[in-house]
Protein backbone atom coordinates (compact mmCIF):
# COMPACT_ATOMS: atom_id res chain seq x y z
CA UNK A 1 0.00 0.00 0.00
CA UNK A 2 1.26 3.48 -0.79
CA UNK A 3 2.58 5.61 1.67
CA UNK A 4 -0.24 8.35 1.81
CA UNK A 5 -3.29 9.79 2.97
CA UNK A 6 -6.08 10.03 0.17
CA UNK A 7 -9.54 12.21 0.55
CA UNK A 8 -12.09 11.67 -2.24
CA UNK A 9 -15.57 13.09 -2.39
CA UNK A 10 -18.06 10.25 -3.20
CA UNK A 11 -21.70 12.13 -2.02
CA UNK A 12 -23.36 15.49 -1.75
CA UNK A 13 -26.38 16.53 -0.88
CA UNK A 14 -27.59 20.31 0.09
CA UNK A 15 -26.16 19.90 3.15
CA UNK A 16 -23.14 18.10 3.39
CA UNK A 17 -20.47 16.25 1.64
CA UNK A 18 -19.10 12.80 1.95
CA UNK A 19 -15.86 11.95 2.05
CA UNK A 20 -13.89 8.65 1.29
CA UNK A 21 -10.98 9.03 3.48
CA UNK A 22 -7.85 6.18 3.68
CA UNK A 23 -4.71 6.11 4.56
CA UNK A 24 -1.33 4.31 5.08
CA UNK A 25 2.00 4.60 6.38
CA UNK A 26 3.61 1.09 4.85
CA UNK A 27 2.50 -1.00 8.36
CA UNK A 28 -0.08 0.38 9.33
CA UNK A 29 -3.50 1.59 7.25
CA UNK A 30 -6.97 2.50 7.96
CA UNK A 31 -9.91 3.88 6.14
CA UNK A 32 -13.32 5.76 6.56
CA UNK A 33 -16.13 7.18 5.81
CA UNK A 34 -17.16 11.17 7.39
CA UNK A 35 -19.26 14.41 6.32
CA UNK A 36 -17.61 17.92 5.93
CA UNK A 37 -19.04 20.66 4.10
CA UNK A 38 -17.48 22.49 0.84
CA UNK A 39 -16.54 25.40 2.65
CA UNK A 40 -15.23 23.41 5.86
CA UNK A 41 -12.82 21.83 3.17
CA UNK A 42 -12.14 25.21 1.75
CA UNK A 43 -10.56 26.37 4.98
CA UNK A 44 -8.47 23.45 5.87
CA UNK A 45 -6.66 23.56 2.71
CA UNK A 46 -6.63 26.88 3.49
CA UNK A 47 -4.77 26.32 6.75
CA UNK A 48 -2.64 23.74 5.67
CA UNK A 49 -1.10 26.23 2.78
CA UNK A 50 -0.45 28.83 5.30
CA UNK A 51 1.45 26.12 7.59
CA UNK A 52 3.93 27.78 8.99
CA UNK A 53 7.76 25.62 8.88
CA UNK A 54 8.61 26.60 11.97
CA UNK A 55 9.78 23.84 14.15
CA UNK A 56 7.24 23.08 17.10
CA UNK A 57 4.56 24.96 14.88
CA UNK A 58 1.58 22.30 14.30
CA UNK A 59 -2.21 22.61 12.94
CA UNK A 60 -4.99 20.15 13.94
CA UNK A 61 -7.81 19.14 11.89
CA UNK A 62 -10.93 16.72 12.55
CA UNK A 63 -14.09 15.67 10.39
CA UNK A 64 -17.21 14.38 12.17
CA UNK A 65 -18.03 15.51 15.81
CA UNK A 66 -15.10 16.81 18.00
CA UNK A 67 -11.29 16.19 18.73
CA UNK A 68 -11.56 12.99 20.92
CA UNK A 69 -14.07 11.24 18.58
CA UNK A 70 -14.05 12.45 15.43
CA UNK A 71 -14.28 9.86 11.91
CA UNK A 72 -10.97 11.22 10.61
CA UNK A 73 -8.07 13.28 13.00
CA UNK A 74 -4.99 14.41 11.65
CA UNK A 75 -2.07 16.45 13.19
CA UNK A 76 0.61 18.13 11.14
CA UNK A 77 3.80 19.30 13.07
CA UNK A 78 7.17 20.95 11.62
CA UNK A 79 9.49 18.53 13.41
CA UNK A 80 12.98 19.93 12.54
CA UNK A 81 14.18 23.37 11.31
CA UNK A 82 14.68 22.66 7.55
CA UNK A 83 10.65 22.26 7.70
CA UNK A 84 10.03 18.79 7.52
CA UNK A 85 6.43 17.59 8.60
CA UNK A 86 5.12 14.73 10.86
CA UNK A 87 1.68 13.48 9.97
CA UNK A 88 -0.41 11.88 12.92
CA UNK A 89 -3.85 10.82 12.30
CA UNK A 90 -6.24 8.59 13.91
CA UNK A 91 -9.02 7.05 11.86
CA UNK A 92 -12.18 5.69 13.21
CA UNK A 93 -14.57 3.46 11.23
CA UNK A 94 -18.04 4.80 10.97
CA UNK A 95 -19.51 1.74 12.29
CA UNK A 96 -18.62 2.99 15.65
CA UNK A 97 -21.15 5.64 15.77
CA UNK A 98 -24.15 3.83 14.03
CA UNK A 99 -23.93 0.87 16.49
CA UNK A 100 -22.63 -1.77 14.37
CA UNK A 101 -19.77 -2.67 16.64
CA UNK A 102 -19.80 -2.51 20.42
CA UNK A 103 -16.63 -2.73 20.61
CA UNK A 104 -15.32 0.40 19.15
CA UNK A 105 -11.38 0.38 20.11
CA UNK A 106 -11.52 -2.64 17.02
CA UNK A 107 -12.19 -0.08 14.56
CA UNK A 108 -9.70 2.66 15.33
CA UNK A 109 -6.31 3.44 13.76
CA UNK A 110 -3.68 5.94 14.71
CA UNK A 111 -0.55 6.51 12.75
CA UNK A 112 2.08 8.85 11.67
CA UNK A 113 4.02 9.30 8.48
CA UNK A 114 6.54 12.17 7.67
CA UNK A 115 6.34 14.19 4.64
CA UNK A 116 8.09 17.07 2.81
CA UNK A 117 6.86 20.71 2.97
CA UNK A 118 5.96 21.16 -1.39
CA UNK A 119 4.45 17.70 -1.07
CA UNK A 120 1.84 19.11 1.90
CA UNK A 121 1.55 22.56 0.33
CA UNK A 122 0.54 20.46 -3.09
CA UNK A 123 -2.22 18.55 -0.73
CA UNK A 124 -3.57 21.46 0.66
CA UNK A 125 -4.65 23.16 -2.83
CA UNK A 126 -6.08 19.69 -3.94
CA UNK A 127 -8.01 20.00 -0.81
CA UNK A 128 -9.25 23.61 -1.86
CA UNK A 129 -9.65 22.12 -5.37
CA UNK A 130 -11.88 18.97 -4.36
CA UNK A 131 -14.30 21.63 -2.52
CA UNK A 132 -15.14 23.75 -5.81
CA UNK A 133 -15.22 20.56 -8.36
CA UNK A 134 -18.06 18.09 -8.40
CA UNK A 135 -17.96 14.85 -6.37
CA UNK A 136 -15.51 11.98 -7.16
CA UNK A 137 -13.56 14.71 -9.64
CA UNK A 138 -10.86 15.70 -7.33
CA UNK A 139 -8.36 13.40 -5.39
CA UNK A 140 -6.73 15.33 -2.55
CA UNK A 141 -3.44 13.15 -1.47
CA UNK A 142 -0.84 13.49 0.87
CA UNK A 143 2.23 11.48 0.34
CA UNK A 144 4.74 10.68 2.59
CA UNK A 145 8.40 11.49 2.23
CA UNK A 146 10.12 8.75 0.21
Amino acid sequence: MDKKLKIVSIWEDPDVIELEISASNGLFSGATKCYSQRNEIHEIGNRLKNFQLKKGHEESISFFIDDKSSAFHFTVRCIDSIGSVNVKLRIIHIANYIGINPQAERYISEFDFNTEPILLENFAQELISLAKQNIGEVKAQLFAKI
